[in-house]
């Protein structure tokens, strides 16, 4: 009961962090609240800087010097923490096998998959679904 506590407290945390808003319409952030709004609709397909560069035409040291500003993560992390929480829902509440979760989630190779929850939550995803307790990681990337 206290590890699905702790598992269920980590997600909303991580989904407050990853939806935070931004400044009431000040010069400019229009684009960036829509690129945000975009990511947070389309992070299981394939996303890149340029991409977003091209479609919302903005300068790409812009869009990683605002995008920072505004969501407190590099535009690698916070679509990586987006994949891992929509991974550990679907663990969680689904039968999807590992493959499944991993291609679900925005990932095209199950073993990239498993190194990065891995590397992001402390256990594999099968550790995860059975229940293993999460080992923090101590890394500061």
């Amino acid at each position: 009961h206290e590890y699905k506590l702790s598992c269920l407290i980590d997600i909303l945390l991580t989904e407050i962090l990853t939806t935070k808003t931004l400044p009431p319409h000040s010069a400019g952030n229009d684009v960036y609240g829509d690129i945000i709004s975009y990511i947070q609709e389309h992070f299981a397909e394939d996303l890149t800087l340029d991409f977003l560069v091209r479609q919302f035409a903005v300068s790409r040291t812009n869009l990683c010097r605002e995008f920072k500003r505004y969501t407190g993560f590099t535009f690698k992390k916070y679509v990586l923490t987006l994949r891992i929480n929509h991974a550990k829902q679907l663990l969680g509440q689904t039968t999807l096998s590992v493959e499944e979760t991993a291609a679900e989630s925005g990932f095209h190779d199950t073993a990239h998959f498993v190194q990065m929850f891995k590397q992001t939550v402390g256990v594999t995803p099968l550790q995860y679904r059975k229940g293993v307790p999460i080992q923090h990681n101590t890394r500061t990337d």
